[in-house]
């Protein structure tokens, strides 16, 4: 086994961890999580109400990540550098995950500045990498559902100075199966190859 699938492999395994220790902190802070009992990891995270970049309400939990595969990042339009980096390198990954887009695996990026980014911008932003695709959507919402959503998901640092540049979480993916209850945290950057084998791997259960 080389360095490089060593590295892969022992981020997968860390990412597990930094998702389990992020919901114990989320919970412990007294934010608000879904009251559902299914047993599931994904009964940690808020089912947040939120709205897409065409301005359609959606819930979270109910309408996105209930019964499918969920590739999460979270983004903002005037992130500089980072952003446009993983997401041109997330529109790689989605060509190589194929006509399931949209049907049982669904990208969701996340804006962390929802306060400025609304659906109209969202739009606007996709349209840079090509538009929105099917089973692609940008999402915006309240800023304390979404911060609570963040933490909930591991996406923070110990750090407080860390945790709050906003760059540093955009590089992080989060990454679910929710019929199967398999989670993990997987670096943004990552060869769309090697991200598409891991997803695709958890899809298959």
């Amino acid at each position: 086994m080389n360095a490089i699938r060593r590295n892969f492999l022992a981020l997968m395994g860390a990412g597990g961890a930094m998702l389990a220790a992020g919901a114990a902190r989320a919970a412990g802070a007294g934010e608000s999580v879904a009251a559902r009992r299914t047993g599931k990891y994904s009964d940690r995270f808020p089912n947040l109400r939120l709205r897409t970049h065409d301005d359609q309400p959606v819930r979270l939990y109910d309408d996105l990540v209930k019964d499918r595969v969920a590739i999460v990042n979270f983004m903002y339009t005037e992130c500089g550098e980072r952003c446009p980096m993983v997401t041109a390198n997330l529109a790689e990954l989605y060509g190589r995950l194929g006509r399931r887009m949209g049907k049982d695996m669904l990208f969701l990026s996340i804006s962390l500045t929802p306060e400025t980014d609304t659906p109209e911008a969202l739009r606007d932003y996709a349209a840079h990498f090509g538009g929105a695709r099917p089973g692609w959507l940008y999402l915006t919402g309240e800023a304390q559902g979404i911060e609570a959503l963040r933490r909930s998901m591991g996406v923070w640092d110990r750090d407080p100075a860390v945790d709050a540049d906003k760059n540093v979480h955009a590089g992080i993916l989060t990454v679910g199966n929710d019929r199967t209850n398999q989670w993990r945290a997987l670096p943004a950057m990552l060869e769309p190859r090697d991200l598409a084998e891991a997803i695709l791997r958890m899809a298959r259960g």
